[in-house]
């Protein structure tokens, strides 16, 4: 569907992704499993509403002043629309 694929994660950049993970579970009081399960779901909603593959939907969470945020980052496919 879209050819443009995201280059895989060096082994540092999933270190630290997997920390980011756990202290934001701990932050937030949710296990580091609920969360990976919360934004695999996100994703997999985001991907079929949006028509996309779920290898586009990145899913990220975040601190921001005292709270967490879980952001998504979605690579769509440009279409020219004739409407």
């Amino acid at each position: 569907m879209f050819n443009a694929k995201r280059r895989k994660k060096t082994p540092r950049e999933l270190a630290v992704q997997r920390l980011r993970t756990t202290l934001s579970a701990d932050r937030m009081f949710l296990s580091p499993r609920k969360i990976e399960q919360l934004k695999a779901d996100l994703r997999a909603d985001l991907a079929r509403q949006l028509n996309v593959e779920e290898q586009y939907v990145e899913i990220y969470t975040e601190p921001k002043r005292g709270h967490f945020r879980l952001r998504a980052d979605v690579t769509m496919k440009q279409t020219n629309s004739s409407n």
